[in-house]
């Protein structure tokens, strides 16, 4: 996301990135299979991109984004209705 929106990579958002797909597939592991646990985390990797932008936009400090991450990843798994 950082790459097509900012034209730039960098490693903090890449493991960011990573520990969001994590955190989306975790409450689903043993029910999904690879394929859709890739979805998952690429959907969730996404959500908290928008999140983290909308907390930049809003000025709210955090450092490393958790809440972004965890919170608003791990509250869209948990309400989604099982989409796998």
């Amino acid at each position: 996301m950082n790459y097509f929106r900012e034209g730039k990579l960098t490693v903090v958002g890449m493991a960011t990135r990573a520990v969001a797909g994590l955190v989306g597939v975790t409450t689903a592991a043993v029910f999904v299979t690879l394929a859709s646990g890739m979805i998952v985390g690429l959907i969730t990797s996404v959500i908290c991109y928008c999140s983290i932008k909308l907390k930049n936009h809003l000025k709210f400090d955090g450092s490393l984004d958790p809440f972004a991450v965890h919170g608003v990843g791990g509250n869209w798994r948990s309400s989604n209705g099982g989409i796998c």
